[in-house]
């Protein structure tokens, strides 16, 4: 069951001596379901290498590891037994391994009965009995550890994991779900211990003589029995610790009591290098000047009164400080943010601050960042290792992650901030993915969670991510892994779906497949491929590429003429004929045309210079400058010009000035000309720097340009929007506009 806090807690809680083994013919033999097939010292110590091949494929998980691999593991993947070649190429990779001779092989307490009654092989079986034979009945006094039991006859690698993973078949409860379990040596120190405490010591003398009980476990049932009522035995359970012991002395009072027996120049030294955690650490060198001392022998006195203080921890007055110290070990783990660690190290009021000592005394722990990581397991971190373990999509196995954390002794509630920290991961809809990287990493794993194409937005929405969409478009389309399958829609190269390359390359396309077809069937399957709208569609039936026929439409041959829209120069604002393949454009310098941007050339001009479907021509003025017109065939609008923005800066054009460019196809040659509103006097002058005809052609020249009449010239101007030049010619009515 669950308490308040939700960690888990059990009726009768697994105990350390051997009182969790209490089930006589309850254990499993190794490879069945229900007991592990490496056993817990093997688990710790090498978690984290590979399992075998045959192992991940018949877990259907290659990130398994050996750590993977507990009682729980055959139920898990829906097997029974483990056989064949699995079976065969697990063992052979147990025993290879380098066996954990420091770790416990059976608790102390274990009861030798149930011992001989366990399921082994049969060499296993031999030397257990062997064992069983040259001990008394009943409970082992002490536990053997991995060491002794290898020193058995005829006991290898292979016996020794048969024996271990059978015994822990045998536990009440899997050892993932118990408390903490003490180190073997704290095992062998438990008796001398709880001799040291009085009301243990109590407790052990009233069971020993009136009861059977033969463990502290079944002396604290009996004792639960002996009261009548609830009430009762609450009375006893709230009895408060403090009225049982007095309270121990302040661990940072100890340290400055111990700091204020030392010399004067060895208190100050301390003071200066083991001073607060926050404040910046004065070096050697520094240290030294203060003291009058080398650095060298500064360093020798510092670590002569850290090894004195290390000393003093181990004696009964410095208890309290290896108290302190053990609680701040257990409270960050191998790895501690920053927050946790102020908070763990904080020191009472009035108390001198001694927070590195402490630090130092629990790790030491190195500065990661924003972390602390203790020195000793920082080479063992495997957050390298779950990266690696990443698939191409970035996404972690976050159980393993986690598992894998827990063997490196990381605790639960710090995993999730340790994973994504720096940015490195984060967790995406309950799912731990691999965070660096480019843009398109992150779409990727958009698109495969969703397993359909999205748009743009849809992704910067479920990544979380601020993010201009057009840009980030920009750079899908530059990554091969992604595939435009609509005007808005992106998918995976991968999933087979048609591209989309525009509305016109993409009707094009279809065309060039089909032949002629209806425009209106056209449309529809544009629509229902792409998603694009019939009215798109219909303008760019009009661009060069097409040919449209009485409500059908195809694509146009290499040695068709394209025929340009009648339009006249009289209707086009800015244009004005010079010449066979030469004309004028006026243009006004705004905002677009400085930031650089082009603009459509209009039909008049084009017709004029020739222009035809899929030229790319480029007109030069005498200073090297240049600008360019383009005609893709797909452009429904007509020809393109050029950026005009180096002329007008050339000119020192700015805002509401006006640019001039004459183009000559017969020459390719450009002149460009600026017109500040300061030199808007009116006059025919001005008439021909703002149009570009010839000097003294004055109305007959100016009508030429437009292809009009002279007395319709003015009338002409002021329709077509070039009220500048109509009020510059002499006589013209300032009003109209």
């Amino acid at each position: 069951m669950n308490n308040i806090n939700g960690s888990k807690s059990y009726s009768k809680p697994p105990s350390i001596n051997g009182s969790g083994h209490e089930q006589p013919g309850a254990g499993t033999p190794w490879g069945a379901a229900g007991c592990p097939l490496v056993p817990r010292p093997y688990r710790r110590s090498h978690g984290g290498v590979e399992a075998p091949a045959s192992l991940k494929r018949l877990a259907q998980d290659d990130n398994l590891l050996l750590g993977d691999l507990d009682r729980n593991f055959l139920e898990r993947v829906a097997q029974p037994t483990l056989v064949g070649a699995a079976r065969k190429r697990l063992g052979e990779c147990l025993t290879a391994l380098p066996v954990p001779l420091t770790d416990v092989a059976i608790p102390a307490g274990f009861p030798l009965q149930l011992l001989s009654d366990l399921p082994f092989r049969s060499r296993t079986r031999n030397a257990v009995d062997r064992f069983v034979r040259s001990n008394q009945p009943g409970r082992l006094q002490r536990p053997l550890l991995v060491s002794e039991v290898m020193e058995w006859p005829a006991v290898g690698p292979k016996t020794l994991i048969d024996l271990l993973c059978v015994i822990e078949s045998t536990e009440l409860a899997p050892a993932e779900t118990r408390p903490y379990m003490p180190k073997p040596v704290e095992h062998l120190m438990v008796p001398a211990t709880f001799r040291e405490i009085p009301i243990l010591a109590g407790i052990a003398a009233w069971a020993r003589s009136e009861s059977k009980a033969e463990t502290l476990g079944d002396a604290l049932d009996l004792l639960k029995e002996k009261v009548t009522t609830l009430e009762e035995w609450d009375s006893l359970a709230k009895v408060r610790l403090q009225d049982l012991s007095v309270a121990p002395p302040d661990p940072f009072q100890v340290l400055e009591r111990w700091v204020a027996k030392l010399s004067d120049r060895e208190a100050r030294i301390f003071r200066f290098r083991q001073g607060p955690l926050e404040e910046r650490r004065p070096t050697l060198k520094e240290t030294a000047d203060l003291v009058g001392l080398t650095h060298q022998r500064v360093r020798q006195i510092e670590q002569s009164l850290m090894n004195r203080l290390i000393n003093f921890c181990d004696t009964i007055p410095g208890r309290p400080i290896s108290h302190q110290v053990d609680s701040i070990q257990r409270r960050l783990g191998v790895a501690a943010p920053q927050v946790l660690v102020k908070s763990a190290l904080e020191s009472p009021p009035n108390t001198p601050d001694y927070s590195r000592v402490f630090l130092t005394l629990a790790g030491p722990y190195l500065r990661d960042g924003s972390w602390w990581k203790h020195k000793a397991t920082a080479s063992d971190d495997p957050t390298p290792a779950i990266l690696g373990r990443a698939d191409r999509f970035g996404r972690i196995d976050y159980q393993s992650a986690r598992r894998s954390l827990a063997r490196w002794g990381m605790r639960e509630d710090l995993m999730d901030l340790w994973l994504t920290r720096n940015n490195r991961c984060r967790l995406l809809k309950g799912q731990m993915v691999r965070w660096r990287g480019p843009i398109t990493d992150k779409c990727a794993l958009a698109l495969d969670d969703h397993q359909r194409p999205m748009t743009v937005d849809e992704m910067l929405e479920y990544l979380e991510i601020k993010r201009s969409p057009r840009s980030t478009g920009n750079v899908l389309s530059r990554d091969g892994r992604f595939v435009r399958t609509s005007m808005n829609h992106w998918a995976l190269s991968e999933w087979g779906y048609p591209e989309y390359q525009g509305i016109a390359a993409s009707m094009k396309s279809i065309l060039e497949e089909k032949g002629s077809m209806l425009l209106d069937d056209l449309a529809e399957q544009m629509y229902e491929t792409f998603g694009a709208r019939e009215t798109s569609v219909r303008s760019y039936a009009r661009a060069a590429a097409f040919v449209l026929e009485k409500g059908r439409i195809r694509m146009r041959s290499p040695d068709e003429k394209y025929v340009y829209p009648a339009e006249s120069p009289r209707n086009t604002r800015g244009v004005f004929i010079l010449g066979r393949e030469r004309v004028g454009l006026l243009i006004k310098i705004n905002h677009d045309l400085i930031r650089g941007s082009g603009r459509r050339l209009g039909t008049p001009a084009a017709k004029a210079l020739g222009v035809k479907p899929n030229d790319s021509l480029r007109f030069e003025s005498a200073d090297g400058n240049h600008i360019s017109i383009t005609f893709p065939d797909t452009r429904m609008d007509g020809p393109a010009l050029g950026s005009g923005r180096p002329f007008a800066l050339a000119g020192q054009g700015e805002i509401e000035d006006f640019l001039l460019l004459i183009l000559d196809r017969s020459d390719m040659s450009l002149v460009a000309r600026v017109i500040h509103q300061d030199d808007l006097v009116p006059g025919w002058a001005l008439v021909e720097r703002l149009t570009g005809i010839e000097p003294g052609s004055g109305m007959a020249g100016l009508a030429q340009a437009l292809k009009c009449e002279p007395t319709q010239v003015k009338s002409v101007l002021y329709r077509r929007g070039d009220w500048t030049v109509a009020r510059a010619i002499p006589g013209a009515d300032k009003g109209t506009s």
